[in-house]
């Protein structure tokens, strides 16, 4: 049962993603005075719909998906007035290009929002000041630490986390350290005289820190946030790179279905992990969409790019047909990919 339910928040939050991304296309698309017919929730039979204006809201049987559909996007004319002055390309260049980049700005944003709150709200782990463990006949043990003590000071200077902590004693060398030490809440000193430790060619005490999770403040937090999407989107992109020149196995590229089981697993993990894959998912999915491949929002912006530079657009059934071909050549990859994604649940590997 709970892997079920995993499974199905993983294909919630993928769903979610893709859903950001189209309300990236369609809150542009109204804040520039374009008309959309449609905003549908996932592919295939129509579940459910209502029209509270131009627009119709849809939900559809498949959830991994959506879209928006133009006036226009479907050769028929807009039922609005029965003319075609609705129709996306009767709008200028400029409106369609933010219209097209909004996706990808959404599924950014999006990273970015849920990054500060991973930040801000769970923390990143940190090395903790806290003692984990203690090894026995060391400096530590002989001086009387144990475990769950609270090192609060070394040789008077406050001691805020384990990496101070690590810091301080190895400055310390092998004399003798004033220990600060937190233990039920009542303040203890202890001295005791680090030792010299060859493999890791540091002086030590023999204490194993623990964990914490390190909470940031918002402000804090902000430019992190997007320095740590920067992050994802560049190895995206070296990533694909390596793709391309062939570094990657095969075995190593997932489909829905390897992505919802991976993700699935993430899941029982806990929040913060799952707040990670939709960070990491997103991030991936702006750049794909930014890639110049038929079908998707990087070729319809070259098309823009051509139709400015021209100053009229390209022939539209040409377009449609570059499109088609690009969408089956998708189709058949996420097909391919499925299958490996089947076989290796199957076999295991």
């Amino acid at each position: 049962m709970i892997g079920v339910l995993s499974v199905l928040a993983s294909i919630l939050v993928i769903a979610l993603i893709v859903c950001l991304h189209e309300c990236g296309h369609f809150l542009a698309a109204r804040a520039v005075g374009v008309p959309a017919a449609e905003f549908s929730i996932g592919f295939g039979p129509r579940l459910a719909s209502f029209k509270p204006g131009e627009t119709e809201f849809s939900i559809r049987l498949l959830p991994l998906g959506g879209y928006v559909r133009f006036y226009g996007d479907d050769g028929e004319e807009s039922p609005l007035d029965g003319v075609t002055d609705k129709y996306l390309n009767r709008f200028p260049v400029w409106k369609r290009v933010v219209i097209m980049a909004s996706g990808v700005i959404a599924n950014v944003l999006s990273a970015v929002v849920v990054t500060l709150l991973l930040l801000c709200l769970i923390g990143q782990p940190a090395s903790a000041n806290v003692i984990a463990q203690v090894e026995d006949a060391s400096p530590a043990a002989q001086a009387g630490i144990l475990p769950g003590d609270v090192i609060e000071s070394v040789n008077g200077a406050p001691i805020a986390d384990g990496q101070t902590l690590v810091t301080a004693i190895g400055e310390a060398g092998l004399h003798p350290i004033a220990l600060g030490v937190l233990r039920d809440g009542q303040r203890l000193d202890m001295t005791l005289t680090p030792f010299y430790d060859q493999e890791l060619e540091r002086a030590r005490v023999g204490i194993t820190l623990g964990t914490a999770q390190h909470r940031y403040s918002f402000f804090e937090a902000v430019p992190l946030s997007f320095n740590y999407v920067r992050y994802v989107v560049v190895e995206t992109v070296r990533a694909l790179k390596m793709m391309i020149f062939g570094q990657v196995e095969t075995g190593d590229i997932y489909g829905i279905v390897g992505t919802v089981s991976v993700m699935s697993q993430g899941v029982r993990s806990g929040l913060d992990t799952t707040m990670r894959f939709f960070i990491l998912i997103s991030a991936n999915l702006a750049v794909m969409n930014l890639l110049p491949i038929p079908g998707l929002d990087g070729c319809k912006l070259v098309f823009l790019a051509i139709e400015a530079i021209r100053g009229k657009p390209m022939d539209p059934n040409k377009e449609g047909l570059v499109h088609l071909i690009g969408f089956a050549l998708i189709a058949l990859l996420a097909i391919a990919l499925t299958y490996n994604d089947i076989v290796r649940l199957i076999t295991g590997g």
